[in-house]
């Protein structure tokens, strides 16, 4: 028995071929036979899985798959995550947590079509993409309305800050004064090189200054003029200036000692957290009047 090869043409699909074996012509009367044989070519079922994409976790990855030839429907396996229908050539994936940071395969399957055509498949690769872990440094859990501006430095770096007390806007300047009395947020984003953006949120409290004064220094001394005690409110800051004189938590201005002229007294406090404000007061010494 010898065998031979049929290779259908596409033209034959879904069409009954039918091959004749004839013998050759023998020597003699008898003349060559032929036999003929039907063959009913069915289409095969086609399927593709589409291109391989790479997205960030999560965000949701669109499938993109087709059929072709006799199959009728398809459906979807792989991953861990969940689809929103895995008979939908075009469903939606939520990748789970832990796939982050890895490649997973999808094969796109057929339906198995009547006949002697076998169901088809097809895979794509998927990557889902961990994202970037950014922080930041420079940012003291309180602050002062009067301190100077800090400057934040973000890792990685190459992110932009946001918030009240980012200024100039898109620097990495913080400025209390900017941001305003009370609590308040800065925001550190940041994205890398797969396009996976990720941000950092953290806070300061910016303390208001403490109300302050300080009473007992005249308008205007004799330079004779007895010293004058000077009183802060509150209590427990400290007297700087020309003719301040202390004894113990006691400050007293002494005409005599600041000598004659226009004299600017400080008053310094700082409240328990820490916050430091000044006062000033101004006054003048008089010569002593002299009789002529």
């Amino acid at each position: 028995m010898h065998f031979t090869e049929f290779i259908p043409d596409s033209t034959d699909i879904c069409t009954i071929v039918s091959p004749i074996l004839t013998t050759d012509d023998p020597f003699g009367p008898c003349t060559a036979v032929f036999s003929e044989v039907d063959i009913s070519i069915d289409e095969a079922p086609l399927v593709d899985a589409g291109l391989d994409q790479a997205i960030c976790i999560g965000d949701t990855l669109f499938l993109n798959g087709s059929i072709g030839g006799s199959a009728s429907s398809a459906s979807w396996s792989g991953g861990i995550g969940s689809y929103s229908n895995i008979n939908d050539l075009n469903a939606y994936y939520l990748p789970d947590t832990t796939e982050r940071g890895s490649q997973i395969i999808f094969t796109l399957t057929t339906d198995d079509p009547a006949g002697p055509c076998l169901a088809s498949d097809a895979k794509v690769f998927h990557t889902i993409n961990a994202l970037p872990n950014p922080t930041f440094f420079g940012l003291d859990p309180q602050i002062a309305i009067n301190d100077p501006p800090v400057n934040l430095n973000g890792s990685p770096s190459g992110g932009l800050f946001t918030g009240d007390g980012i200024n100039p806007v898109g620097s990495n300047t913080f400025d209390p004064v900017a941001a305003g009395e009370g609590m308040t947020y800065v925001t550190y984003t940041y994205t890398d090189g797969n396009g996976c953006t990720n941000l950092y949120i953290d806070s300061t409290f910016v303390n208001p200054l403490p109300e302050i004064d300080f009473l007992g220094l005249d308008f205007a001394y004799c330079l004779d003029d007895e010293a004058s005690t000077l009183t802060g409110i509150p209590a427990g800051g400290i007297f700087q200036g020309p003719g301040i004189q202390q004894s113990g938590s006691e400050y007293q201005f002494d005409p005599a000692v600041a000598d004659v002229g226009i004299h600017t007294i400080q008053y310094i406090f700082t409240d328990p957290r820490g916050v430091t404000d000044t006062t000033e007061g101004v006054t003048r010494v008089l010569p002593v009047p002299v009789a002529d």
